[in-house]
């Protein structure tokens, strides 16, 4: 491997833990007092976004994986849309492919370039 091919690596695992923590901080004020964020991956070279949450009331985490998602623009804002979901409960994971493929979920601006 070149040095600017390992450079390049270790820019892009820096600039997604830097996210990774950002979007972190983020969540875990959304979800403030329903649940909390236990991990999250976010691999933009793999298009692939995995977390594991609690849910106040559940006895076991919640698993839940977005790969192959893809940005859109719309109305000046940015959404991420489409992809493959998979949950560690079947209800959720029928719920969420039909909310991407649909309605999406819109990304801060402060997110956009690193995904």
């Amino acid at each position: 491997m070149s040095l600017f091919n390992h450079l390049g690596r270790a820019a892009t695992a820096a600039k997604e833990a830097a996210l990774e923590q950002a979007a972190l901080h983020f969540l875990k004020a959304r979800m403030e007092g329903w649940g909390k964020i236990q991990r999250l991956r976010i691999d933009s070279q793999q298009k692939l976004i995995a977390v594991e949450f609690e849910l106040n009331g559940e006895r076991e985490p919640i698993r839940a994986a977005l790969r192959n998602y893809r940005l859109v623009d719309e109305h000046g804002k940015t959404y991420l849309k489409g992809g493959e979901v998979e949950t560690s409960r079947e209800w959720l994971t029928v719920l969420a492919a039909r909310w991407f493929e649909h309605q999406g979920v819109e990304v801060p601006r402060a997110f956009k370039a690193a995904l």
